[in-house]
């Protein structure tokens, strides 16, 4: 009788699965780089928290996401002042 401390087994369709989950991250890896160009710890980083989202929460992060108020605008940007031509004393004095 195996006990709980024996070697697993990975049936066929486990495999398939495994091989299917590993083939989709990579696609989506690859959609991702096209965005975020020569960042791909920055892509792998993204991808783990992605996932962790979506199998780590569920439904429930789904649904908390949604509800959240959208985000503030963005602040306007003051104007820099741009500076007049510059302004030069004259070498000489008036006559």
């Amino acid at each position: 009788m195996p006990n709980q401390f024996d070697e697993p087994q990975t049936l066929p369709q486990d495999a398939k699965l495994a091989k299917q989950l590993g083939d989709a991250c990579n696609r989506i890896k690859n959609e991702m780089s096209k965005i975020i160009v020569g960042q791909d710890e920055v892509v792998e980083q993204l991808l783990i928290a992605v996932l962790a989202l979506c199998f780590g929460c569920g439904p429930l992060a789904a649904q908390t996401i949604r509800d959240l108020p959208p985000p503030p605008p963005a602040p306007t940007p003051k104007p820099t002042p741009t500076p007049g031509p510059p302004t030069f004393a004259h070498p000489y004095p008036d006559p």
